[in-house]
């Protein structure tokens, strides 16, 4: 409620196309199907679907069951790691973002914060002692938080002003079927090896960190496609 209220009667109006763009269906799945083909914002799609799915395969199913499990940690000390995780998290989304993009240029920030998560996760993987998993979870919260701010960003430039709504409802619903997919996948491979959903999660974020190389292509023409 409170970030409704701030966004409400703080943020400005950015939008100076507001009823310009026809009214779609409210649920086009044929659309979302070929919008990941689009060359302009496709690819990127692809990373949002296939990272938040590598994501809630190896967070979402596979941390709680690996640290009690494996590390043998109470369900106290679990919620603490949850708490550490969502504050590194803030702190980068915070102030780490944008120094980092300025420093590193967005795309190659985004391509390095990709490789980053992806080796958290193997770290992860390998990690039998709770000092190195909770440096694998710094590593994660710094470079993930990182990730999702600029997906969103990268998004934005891609697409031209009047698409904007749509394009960033697109991606959410992206994000919301690899949420979905993700601990499905994650219990499957956890029933092999309880470790095993780090590992498919860091081989599914590495094929991301390959994906990015291709994203923000110059040259590329920004209609209103959507």
């Amino acid at each position: 409620m409170i970030a409704a209220a701030l966004t409400a009667f703080y943020l400005p109006e950015t939008n100076k196309h507001i009823g310009e763009v026809r009214h779609g269906k409210l649920f086009d799945f044929p659309k979302m199907w070929h919008t990941l083909f689009d060359p302009q914002v496709g690819l990127t799609f692809v990373i949002t679907l296939i990272f938040f799915l590598a994501f809630a395969c190896a967070i979402i199913y596979g941390f709680q069951p690996f640290t009690m499990q494996v590390l043998n940690i109470s369900t106290a000390d679990n919620a603490k790691l949850f708490t550490l995780f969502g504050i590194v998290g803030l702190i980068a989304q915070t102030f780490l973002v944008q120094w980092v993009s300025k420093k590193l240029g967005m795309k190659k920030a985004f391509s390095i914060s990709i490789l980053f998560t992806a080796i958290s996760f193997v770290i992860m993987y390998f990690s039998r002692s709770l000092g190195i998993f909770v440096f694998a979870s710094v590593i994660l919260g710094i470079f993930n938080s990182i990730v999702q701010t600029l997906i969103p960003t990268i998004l934005s430039r891609e697409a031209d002003a009047k698409s904007q709504g749509t394009i960033m409802g697109l991606n959410a619903s992206y994000q919301s079927i690899g949420m979905i997919i993700g601990p499905i996948l994650g219990g499957a491979v956890a029933s092999i090896a309880v470790s095993l959903p780090f590992l498919i999660g860091a081989i599914l974020i590495l094929f991301c960190f390959f994906l990015s190389f291709y994203v923000l292509r110059p040259g590329v023409r920004q209609e209103s496609a959507f």
